[in-house]
């Protein structure tokens, strides 16, 4: 039940619903709601404990749809802000920046979610220039999630290529089963924080050039190429041991936990059950 108590947030919460019910007429309108209901937390005037599951108890909606429909509101928000001086000098790709020179033309809004998806995966500022260069070169003048994607993946080749050079020749080439210690460049991702200079398996690699890793047999989101980088041979971690395994490795008279694993590594010892 609403709190009478705080009539502002009430009625602003109101308002805000007002958009999501009708909504589901304009996505990027529903998904500003959702993160302004998000973000001040106005879910508990209702009653609810977490955003999660006022997005699931109140629309129906699972907790992923509802981010992903935040998520395109902002691409939106940074493609409607953006001018054509800002996109072209953010264009790095020379043909591709002539292209945009060249074609001096209104670019359609996006109309749906699932359309400029992709879009995520890019820089704020690159984003405005994906969806000029998908709307430019799209076929038949149709700009598909497909085609988006498409545009996409070559910029973050081009981002490569770009990159690359900056490499030293000695570094190792990324692939699946290598070990990876995550750096993650966005501490935004709050179930991902956890796992900030973790080490981990790379598990498969998307034809969007971001890496899958698993950390102890949990699959986590794509992360960029940025945020992996394959560790050295003396990489330092923090491990916690419950305290019986510690009072394990002291009777069987190792002088430290570090000393135990390099017997283990050496296979001059073997823990048993």
């Amino acid at each position: 039940m609403i709190n009478k108590n705080t009539p502002v947030s009430t009625n602003r919460l109101l308002q805000l619903e007002e958009v999501i019910k009708g909504g589901l007429k304009s996505f990027i309108d529903v998904g500003a709601a959702l993160a302004e209901i998000r973000h001040s937390k106005l879910y508990k005037l209702l009653g609810y404990k977490s955003f999660s599951s006022y997005c699931e108890e109140r629309w129906g909606m699972v907790r992923r749809n509802a981010d992903r429909l935040i998520k395109a509101s902002v691409v939106v928000e940074n493609i409607s802000s953006s001018t054509d001086r800002e996109i072209i000098e953010n264009e790095t790709h020379g043909s591709q920046k002539a292209l945009l020179t060249s074609k001096s033309q209104k670019i359609p809004t996006p109309c749906n979610e699932r359309q400029i998806r992709p879009l995520t995966k890019l820089k704020p500022q690159l984003q405005p220039v994906a969806w000029h260069r998908a709307a430019l070169t799209a076929p038949d003048g149709k700009i598909t999630e497909r085609h988006v994607k498409k545009v996409v993946k070559e910029m973050l080749a081009e981002q490569y290529e770009d990159s690359i050079v900056e490499n030293p020749p000695e570094l190792p080439t990324l692939k699946i089963g290598s070990p990876v210690q995550i750096q993650l460049t966005n501490k935004s991702e709050r179930q991902l924080n956890q796992y900030d200079r973790t080490i981990g398996i790379v598990e498969k690699i998307t034809e969007l050039g971001l890496v899958v890793v698993k950390v102890w047999g949990e699959e986590l989101p794509p992360l960029k190429t940025e945020e992996v980088k394959i560790p050295t041979a003396t990489t330092k971690m923090t491990v916690e041991l419950p305290t019986e395994t510690i009072a394990y490795l002291m009777e069987a008279g190792f002088s430290s936990v570090g000393e135990a694993l390099e017997k283990l590594r050496s296979s001059e010892v073997n823990f048993g059950s």
